[in-house]
């Protein structure tokens, strides 16, 4: 939060301005020229330049349609195959974390040595056995909590694209049974810890 404010701070000393809950509908352009973004609800905003930070195939397939974009790079994007993304879990506790036995720094917990079984394992998303790492930075975060609770942060490995069919309603449901069978597998390794997290 610190590093968008200060992102924020410094667009606004030079003269601009920033939007929060303002979907683009499209990057408009005319002859070849980018002319700014028309906002879903129908606000246009000009500017001589457009950085998109969405995924590529938004961008070029939905964001600018049309033959504004060489069909070799559409070609050429639609042969890609799109990477894996990552599962990552921050957990407020009501206790520090070494309490709960968690060390300090990075920790990596891995279901068996053959990394090819592991990575079958992600693909077929058995998340109840995939790998994880832990991140636990409770002597350099004081003040970033309340005295005597820490934050720690997992990540893992997983596929993205049978997310991106899901209706809203399917969506959540998804997010929340992940959710739930995560905590599940970290608390087996770390007893406790469902029981003392609060966010």
């Amino acid at each position: 939060a610190a590093i968008s404010g200060a992102f924020v701070e410094g667009i606004q000393e030079l003269g601009g301005e920033c939007f929060t809950r303002s979907e683009v509908d499209k990057i408009v352009i005319e002859d070849g020229v980018v002319k700014g973004v028309k906002l879903l609800k129908g606000q246009f905003i000009a500017s001589d330049t457009v950085i998109s930070a969405a995924n590529p195939y938004h961008t070029f397939f939905d964001l600018i349609p049309g033959d504004e974009i060489s069909k070799i790079y559409r070609f050429r994007l639609q042969k890609m195959a799109s990477s894996h993304s990552l599962y990552v879990t921050y957990l407020g506790l009501d206790c520090l974390p070494s309490e709960l036995g968690i060390p300090l720094g990075n920790y990596f917990y891995n279901h068996q040595v053959d990394h090819d079984i592991g990575y079958q394992k992600i693909l077929d998303q058995k998340i109840e056995s995939t790998d994880w790492c832990l991140t636990n930075k409770e002597e350099i975060e004081e003040g970033m909590t309340p005295p005597g609770c820490g934050i720690i942060s997992i990540a893992e490995v997983t596929p993205a694209a049978d997310w991106f069919e899901l209706s809203l309603e399917e969506y959540k449901k998804k997010k929340a049974l992940v959710a739930q069978t995560l905590l599940e597998k970290y608390d087996k390794r770390f007893p406790g810890l469902a029981k003392h997290t609060v966010i």
